[in-house]
């Protein structure tokens, strides 16, 4: 054995202690405001997303929390946390994993692409952010199909899901018409 193969072992061979983690219910957002632009709120116009020449506007740190499509993705990654709680210990580090790591990168995505300096790469982050999306849907079905979720739990999933992804489409949609 060598000295890399006794370190690895012995990682292996410790208990991992389990962290809780506390999930507060999720938040009461509204739906789309405009049809022709959902991901942003309270609008008439774009001006909320960038200014004219495609530069953001200076403001809060948390100014991408403006956008109804990081809301509704923030509310699918508590959502998915949530189910993945009911998955087998044994998935800890698999299944349980990838889909929290998925179910992250989707809110993550939108608000690192806002906080860019233009809508073309605000629009790349929002493509990944649908990739994720994609990937997070496919991870569940892995999981019903094992067994681990019953279809009566992922109803809301389903729903919120392809409600992120509609309004995520629709604000790169809209960026590309700018």
């Amino acid at each position: 054995m060598t000295e890399w193969t006794k370190v690895l072992a012995w990682r292996a061979s410790r208990p991992v202690r389990a962290s809780r983690v506390r999930i507060p219910p999720s938040p009461p957002y509204g739906g789309c405001e405009r049809n022709d632009n959902c991901g942003a709120s309270n609008s008439n116009d774009d001006s909320d997303i960038h200014n004219n020449n495609g530069a953001q506007e200076p403001g809060p740190m948390a100014d991408f929390e403006r956008l109804n499509a990081w809301r509704r993705a923030h509310e699918l990654a508590l959502l998915a946390y949530r189910l993945t709680q009911a998955l087998p210990n044994a998935e800890g580090f698999g299944l349980t994993d990838q889909i929290r790591r998925a179910a992250v990168a989707v809110p993550a995505n939108i608000a690192e692409g806002h906080g860019r300096a233009n809508d073309t790469e605000f629009r790349a982050f929002l493509s990944v952010a649908l990739g994720s999306l994609s990937e997070l849907q496919a991870l569940m079905l892995l999981a019903r199909d094992l067994g681990y979720l019953a279809e009566a739990d992922l109803t809301e999933f389903w729903q919120l899901a392809a409600q992120v992804g509609k309004m995520t489409a629709a604000l790169q949609a809209t960026l590309k018409r700018r």
